[in-house]
């Protein structure tokens, strides 16, 4: 089945096709959009209309999944040592300046 977006409402199911958009989060807009399965035949009653995209399944993954956090380099080969400075431990307050 294929899935399509809906940009203008979250919730919503189209009185012609009877798909049902449910509210999904769209992590890199931070919005949330309306997303649905359909057949070949709704995936072409969609497919060019204003506010609808048709998507593959990996195309909704990207806009699903969150990217990991970049992993803090190594400094020493020691995880405690690089935490700590990292953090900022053992380094001198700046002094005033003024």
């Amino acid at each position: 089945m294929a899935k399509v977006i809906s940009t203008k409402f979250d919730t919503w199911q189209c009185p012609v096709t009877g798909a049902r958009f449910e509210p999904i989060l769209d992590q890199r807009t931070g919005r949330f959009v309306g997303v649905a399965d359909v057949d070949a035949k709704g995936a072409a009653y969609f497919k060019g209309r204003p506010g609808f995209a048709v998507v593959t399944d990996k195309e909704l993954q990207a806009m699903t999944s969150r990217a990991p956090a970049p992993a803090p380099e190594r400094v020493t080969g020691e995880p405690l040592a690089d935490a700590a400075q990292a953090a900022g431990a053992g380094m001198p307050p700046e002094p005033p300046k003024g």
